[in-house]
């Protein structure tokens, strides 16, 4: 399941962010969103979400989507105006006063 080097792959470039892939033998669908980007002196940060129609798992982000950093890290919203970042090494709600950042939630539909 997933994006491996030996599978045979079909790529449609959606947008500049956006490609879709088909496993040629299974039919898998996965759409790779690149949706962030930054990059600064000593630091890049890129953050990509995954779509694979043969997953059967509930991501942070959507069924059977995933970060490109993996399972194990995410964001929840426990309740209105607050976010919780997890990880491998636990979770991390950040006081107000430490963290300035604005999350928007992607349109449906």
């Amino acid at each position: 399941m997933g994006v491996q080097p030996f599978y045979g792959l079909e790529s449609f470039p959606l947008s500049e962010k956006l490609t879709a892939q088909v496993n040629l033998s299974t039919g898998n669908l996965v759409v790779h969103s690149k949706d962030v980007a930054l990059n600064a002196p000593g630091l890049s940060v890129n953050l990509d979400r995954f779509y694979n129609s043969l997953s059967t798992g509930q991501g942070s982000v959507g069924a059977k989507t995933v970060l490109g950093t993996g399972r194990d890290v995410g964001l929840q919203f426990p309740t209105a105006g607050t976010a919780t970042f997890y990880g491998p090494s636990g979770s991390l709600r950040p006081s107000p006063a430490t963290l300035m950042a604005t999350l928007l939630l992607p349109r449906r539909g």
